[in-house]
């Protein structure tokens, strides 16, 4: 019973990260640049031209 429900979390965290990064990549690519840069996690807007 334990295997399962320590399956069932992990699965629900697999989730919750992939559905969080698909709503992320909807606002462009994102910059993991450097700890102390400003930049930062911040999202560069997609331009659709």
């Amino acid at each position: 019973m334990f295997e399962i429900i320590a399956t069932l979390i992990i699965i629900a965290l697999a989730v919750f990260i992939i559905i969080k990064s698909l709503f992320n990549s909807k606002d462009g690519k994102c910059n993991c640049g450097c700890d102390k840069c400003n930049s930062r996690k911040k999202c560069v807007k997609k331009d659709n031209d």
